[in-house]
């Protein structure tokens, strides 16, 4: 009875601890894809500077060609580009003689204006020099003269008053007859106060000529030479503005010209990205290596179909480094799990292990599905005897 209690009590112990025990995980299996690594691979984009036109595929390499540097990868239409290339070369050239008439223009424009401002400036120091050479030599000359006048004039009063002194005492002293005496003392008389009367009139004008007709002399000279100095002001500024409108038309014409040769250097560019070569020996792609992430659909080009502009065209890889590419689901990720092995079918069974690396973001894709999910990618070195894109089993070991 005792044996039999001891071991009702082993067996209830041993199931209870069964029954607490967790069901051992099981590992996760997924198929992801072949990617190269991007170390190991070199993109071709096609970024024209200028050329917004199609780009026309009419030779393309194939698709997964072993290719060697320097190797024609495409070529494309040329004739819309060739066409506005040689436009831009017409306008080109256009542009050059514009400016090159523009400044021969501005040249003799300003050589015509140079010769006005030295026609102004030389009119300007005729008229100053005349009216210095007015006031300091005229005018002391005319007063001078006006001096000489008056004392010619003084003279000859004085001589006169000296002969009637000496008709008068002559006359008084001699026996000529009265009637003689006072005809000739009458007409030395009368001269001589004519000759008063005329020397008071002569200092008169000549005061009035003073104070009045040389004033206003004076006045219009100093009027013209301040006329003088206005014209050459307003010739000068007009000549700035002139030279400063002739330096905008140039910068203008420079401006335009250097355009011109821009859009033509850039079209020049562009018609070299009309055959792409390739920089480097390796597996050529068409498109990009994330074409074979999970949810892409990898590239094809053809003959007559149009190139991607600014995008990877083709991208080029040594063919050995790969990683794998897959989507894993919440479940999955929430596990923590990271070892993996990858396994897939061929002339022989391959395996290789590596640690699984997931993005922290869920995929885009699964914004609107019940349960998210994340793209993630398992490193797996260099490889031999596989091609990108090739399905693989990725077992996420527990």
């Amino acid at each position: 009875m005792i044996q039999y209690a001891v071991f009702s009590s082993l067996a209830l112990t041993a199931f209870t601890t069964t029954l607490l025990q967790e069901p051992a995980a099981e590992p996760t299996t997924l198929t992801g894809t072949l990617v190269p690594a991007a170390a190991d691979s070199l993109p071709i984009e096609l970024w024209p500077e200028s050329w917004s036109g199609e780009w026309l595929i009419t030779e393309i390499a194939g698709h997964g060609t072993w290719v060697h540097e320097g190797q024609l990868l495409a070529r494309f239409h040329p004739r819309a580009l060739r066409e506005a290339f040689e436009r831009a070369e017409t306008e080109f050239a256009a542009a050059q003689q514009d400016h090159r008439i523009a400044a021969a223009r501005a040249g003799l424009e300003a050589d015509v204006e140079r010769e006005r401002m030295d026609s102004a400036t030389a009119a300007l120091e005729r008229a100053e020099a005349g009216y210095q050479s007015w006031r300091d030599f005229d005018v002391p000359l005319r007063l001078e003269q006006a001096a000489l006048t008056d004392m010619y004039s003084q003279h000859g009063l004085e001589d006169q008053q000296a002969e009637l002194a000496q008709l008068e005492a002559m006359y008084g002293a001699d026996e000529l007859t009265d009637a003689t005496e006072e005809l000739v003392l009458m007409r030395s008389r009368r001269n001589l106060a004519r000759s008063r009367t005329q020397l008071d009139i002569a200092r008169r004008q000549r005061a009035k000529t003073a104070e009045l007709n040389w004033v206003h002399e004076e006045q219009e000279k100093e009027e013209a030479i301040l006329r003088q100095r206005t014209a050459f002001e307003r010739q000068r500024a007009t000549a700035e503005l002139d030279s400063a409108a002739r330096r905008a038309r140039l910068e203008r014409s420079e401006l335009e010209l250097e355009r011109k040769q821009r859009d033509l250097e850039r079209l020049r560019h562009d018609l070299g990205l009309l055959e792409l070569r390739a920089p480097r020996e390796g597996l050529l792609l068409h498109g990009t290596i994330t074409d074979f992430e999970p949810g892409n659909t990898p590239s094809r080009l053809a003959r007559g179909d149009r190139a991607p502009v600014k995008k990877t065209v083709f991208t080029i890889t040594g063919g050995k480094s790969y990683l794998v590419a897959l989507e894993i689901s919440e479940s999955v990720r929430a596990r923590g799990d990271s070892a993996v092995s990858v396994t897939w079918e061929g002339l022989q069974n391959i395996s290789h292990g590596g640690r699984l690396e997931i993005n922290s973001f869920p995929t885009p894709r699964s914004s609107g599905a019940n349960e998210s999910n994340y793209t993630a990618h398992v490193a797996l070195g260099d490889l031999k005897g596989v091609t990108p894109g090739m399905r693989v089993k990725v077992q996420i070991n527990p």
